[in-house]
């Protein structure tokens, strides 16, 4: 039976600071979701055009179905009658979208059907946030990240022990990463409220191994593994880890012969699926 893959991400809201300086706002971070994600997106990536349009809110979950997709040239041949001549159709494909908007334990939660074909899903979400935040008098900035199992880090660190030599963490800035005396956290909140950073990039290197099994690295995987950051590595010898590859994944079997609406409900049984098994 074939078999659809869908990868799932957080949404995280940043209230903007330059807010502060009007009227204060009553939209909730729910509700700004489902405003964004309720219309038409044109945007950007990697300089094709893409569209993500809404299909439908389950009555039952809340969520929010929708489909990203962009034109790409399909090979096929003509008929016999012009000897089977190749030629290039214009086609499009997409991919199908579940976004939680509701305040769950971790916050909000998107699902995207995974296919090369669209690209990346990372990457695409990225894009599409980067288009949403274009809006500079929205209260919120979107920001997305993988929701990975910090056990996929472990498990590298653990084979390549002392051959790590450079770690880098990308943190969402309103939040701290160390514990609440730390400097660190002291660092990135500054950083964000005397420079209005959004992101602080923090790597580690060593060309004589990096101690991974630290107090610091520790604190910073549990807090990226709820998705407010990602976090690479690179060993010696050119090897590499990347937790935005290692987003949490279900995978759902489906009949062919299936009604149209069948890919819908399996984005919407994906997003169950995985967020059971967090």
């Amino acid at each position: 039976m074939p078999a659809d893959t869908y990868e799932l991400f957080r949404l995280t809201l940043i209230k903007r600071r330059h807010n502060d300086l009007f009227e204060p706002f009553d939209e909730t971070r729910e509700d700004y979701i489902r405003s964004v994600f309720s219309r038409r997106i044109e945007f950007e990536h990697h300089g094709t055009a893409f569209s993500y349009i809404p299909i439908e809110t389950d009555l039952i979950t809340g969520a929010i179905v929708g489909k990203v997709g962009r034109q790409i040239r399909v090979p096929e041949n003509a008929p016999p009658e012009e000897d089977f001549d190749e030629q290039l159709r214009d086609v499009w494909k997409a991919s199908v979208i579940a976004v939680d908007p509701t305040p769950g334990r971790d916050g909000q939660k998107v699902s995207i059907q995974r296919d090369k074909k669209i690209g990346r899903s990372f990457s695409v979400l990225r894009s599409i946030a980067k288009e949403i935040n274009k809006n500079f008098l929205s209260p919120y900035t979107l920001e997305i990240q993988p929701i990975f199992s910090s056990q996929t880090f472990w498990e590298f660190a653990e084979k390549h022990k002392g051959n790590i030599t450079s770690l880098t963490f990308d943190f969402v800035v309103p939040n701290g990463i160390w514990n609440a005396d730390s400097h660190l956290k002291d660092e990135l909140r500054s950083a964000g409220e005397t420079m209005n950073a959004e992101e602080v990039t923090t790597t580690i290197k060593s060309e004589t191994g990096i101690i991974t099994n630290s107090p610091p690295v520790e604190e910073a995987l549990a807090y990226i593994e709820k998705g407010s950051g990602s976090a690479t590595a690179k060993t010696r010898d050119g090897l590499t880890y990347s937790s935005t590859r290692k987003s949490k994944r279900a995978i759902l079997q489906y009949d062919l012969s299936g009604s149209p609406r069948a890919a819908i409900a399996r984005a919407l049984i994906s997003l169950a699926k995985i967020l059971d098994h967090e």
